[in-house]
């Protein structure tokens, strides 16, 4: 994996963890660094799409994370500032999105001190 690419899995991870906590937001491409990268070429050669051999993240958590219909209580999951993980549920898939990219780490950075 290249130095940016790598960059980028990183950045990707640092989005989900974000969500997965509760204070970060799913923007999709907007704000997915391997996305920015790689979506214009129809993911070719993105560390996802080499894992799951699937376009757009579908074989991934990302899947179960797209259908969610949780709303907040103003009834809005998505705003003008992404989609958010409100409930126990919706961040355990975002952990779950966060556990797989950490699987696409090369071997010697796959360890979290």
């Amino acid at each position: 994996m290249d130095a940016k690419t790598l960059k980028a899995l990183k950045g990707s991870i640092a989005k989900w963890e974000k969500i997965a906590s509760g204070v970060g937001s799913d923007k999709g491409t907007g704000n997915c660094p391997l996305c920015k990268i790689f979506y214009a070429a129809g993911c070719e050669d993105c560390p996802v799409f080499m894992q799951t051999g699937e376009t757009d993240c579908w074989d991934t958590p990302f899947r179960e994370w797209s259908g969610l219909g949780e709303p907040d209580t103003s009834g809005k999951l998505t705003d003008k500032n992404g989609k958010r993980a409100l409930t126990d549920h919706a961040k355990s898939i975002a952990q779950r999105e966060v556990d797989f990219l950490e699987s696409l780490l090369p071997a010697q950075l796959e360890e979290r001190p």
